[in-house]
């Protein structure tokens, strides 16, 4: 599906391209705020009981080591030193 108010096609951007723009989102400031949001909204900081909440956990960790290339990330919302590193060089 494309949306041309988004102005382009992601289909037309290699992985590599779109982690990078994922990374570069999320090592802002505002993107690093959003992020949290998303993790709440992903129940990634809670102990899931139901099959919908693991769902939804379970979304979050792919969707940090598949679009953020982040290898790990604690309980505390403490990214992973790689990640840390080029959020500080940002």
């Amino acid at each position: 599906m494309k949306f041309k108010f988004l102005g382009g096609d992601v289909n037309k951007k290699t992985p590599q391209q779109i982690r990078r723009l994922f990374r570069r989102v999320f090592l802002s400031a505002d993107g690093q705020e959003v992020l949290r949001v998303l993790l709440n909204d992903w129940c990634f900081f809670d102990i899931c009981k139901t099959d919908s909440h693991r769902a939804l956990n379970e979304y979050a960790k792919i969707f940090i080591h598949d679009r953020l290339g982040i290898a790990g990330i604690n309980i505390y919302g403490e990214l992973d030193e790689e990640f840390r590193r080029e959020r500080d060089d940002f």
